[in-house]
């Protein structure tokens, strides 16, 4: 099966679930509430496989296509799924 990073291509719509990082912090991990946005790939998007910063996760940089803005996908909580062309991917770095 193909890696999200090596399918995916600017101009591609698709939906993303993924696990905010700042959110539900005074509740067990089991907890945390996930969230899927409609996005859009394009030349600024990226997959941060190794964060610069010492205490930061992986994370996906993705176009929300609602809030008309830059958003990350964190890798924190779990993995970041995208569905994009009928299929859908995981991605988590280990």
């Amino acid at each position: 099966m193909k890696k999200i990073e090596d399918v995916i291509k600017n101009g591609d719509e698709f939906k993303i679930t993924f696990y905010p990082q700042n959110i539900n912090y005074d509740v067990d991990e089991h907890q945390v509430q996930s969230d899927t946005r409609f996005a859009k790939w394009d030349s600024d998007c990226d997959f941060i496989s190794k964060p610069k910063t010492k205490n930061a996760f992986p994370f996906v940089r993705f176009f929300d296509v609602e809030k008309n803005q830059y958003r990350t996908a964190t890798t924190k909580h779990r993995a970041v799924s995208i569905f994009l062309n009928n299929k859908n991917y995981v991605w988590k770095v280990y």
